[in-house]
């Protein structure tokens, strides 16, 4: 009678280590999944934000390669609204100008209160379709044609 309830007790201890060993399997998925679901995450993010730098650094360039004239800037993004001193720009999935029933994001341009010493400034900002902002970048262009800019020049 005691060697079968030996081959029992052996029988349970075994069949406890399986069941250990396959609920430390199972935790450990979960949390490589977790662990996998993140990365995946903060790498479409990192790619919306690389785009989100591309575009405003190029719309800040033809901002101030057009000297600060929103209307020019306007004509060189197609489906891009100037009104009431902004500028929107529209974007599809693929970062590419578009219409605005289109558009997944949005870049909105708009100019800055004149501030003294001839700098002009304008606010660029790249939102997605929810208005979260992604990211922003101030574009500056300084006039020293400008009254303001000979004022500064001239107290130097």
């Amino acid at each position: 009678m005691t060697t079968t309830n030996f081959k029992h007790s052996k029988n349970r201890i075994f069949l406890l280590e399986i069941t250990i060993n396959l609920l430390l399997f199972t935790v450990l998925l979960i949390v490589g999944l977790l662990f996998f679901i993140k990365t995946h995450s903060l790498t479409e993010q990192t790619g919306v934000l690389h785009q989100a730098v591309n575009a405003c650094n190029n719309v800040a360039s033809v901002y101030e390669q057009e000297g600060g004239n929103l209307s020019a800037v306007s004509s060189t993004f197609s489906g891009s609204i100037c009104a009431n001193d902004k500028l929107f720009i529209y974007m599809d999935n693929t970062y590419h100008p578009c219409e605005k029933d289109d558009s997944l994001f949005k870049i909105i341009v708009y100019e800055l209160p004149d501030s003294s010493s001839g700098v002009q400034k304008a606010d660029i900002r790249f939102l997605k379709a929810d208005n979260t902002e992604v990211y922003s970048i101030t574009a500056c262009i300084y006039d020293p044609h400008s009254p303001e800019g000979r004022k500064a020049v001239n107290a130097q």
